[in-house]
């Protein structure tokens, strides 16, 4: 029965590399990911009503909704006719990134959690086999 390994070392060993690959792709992802993609599509922009519980946008301290209520706003078509500024003509586009941030490194508490007990079960396995092999009458284990 020489030479065989021990379930925690054995368990250690496979733990550590699987939740080591998931915390650390999970962590980078956090840290080095893409913000730029996470925008709202323009195609799925929200109306500017539907955006007070997440912001309040002012202009000259007074908020734009008040200012578009009241039609003291005006803009610039491209034939340079002047025209006052309505709602719809006002969307909004989110960035996600802290949602999806957030939830990347939810996953990686996780995968740290597993992958702290698969290093303690490495450690713990790595003992027992050199206990064994300085002492050779201990019980070896089937595995």
């Amino acid at each position: 029965m020489k030479g065989r390994l021990n379930a925690l070392f054995l368990v250690g060993r496979i733990g550590t590399v699987v939740f080591g690959f998931h915390f650390g792709l999970q962590y980078g992802r956090a840290l080095w990911g893409d913000r730029d993609i996470w925008w709202t599509p323009m195609a799925m922009a929200i109306p500017l009503q539907e955006t007070r519980q997440t912001f309040n946008l002012f202009v000259s301290g007074e908020l734009l909704q008040n200012h578009i209520e009241r039609g003291s706003l005006s803009a610039t078509d491209s034939k340079g006719r002047s025209y006052p500024v309505a709602a719809d003509d006002i969307k909004v586009r989110i960035n996600n990134w802290y949602k999806i941030k957030a939830s990347f490194l939810h996953f990686a508490v996780f995968a740290e959690i597993l992958l702290g007990g698969s290093i303690a079960c490495l450690i713990m396995g790595t003992i027992e086999l050199f206990k064994k092999r300085k002492n050779p009458n201990l019980p070896q284990p089937e595995i």
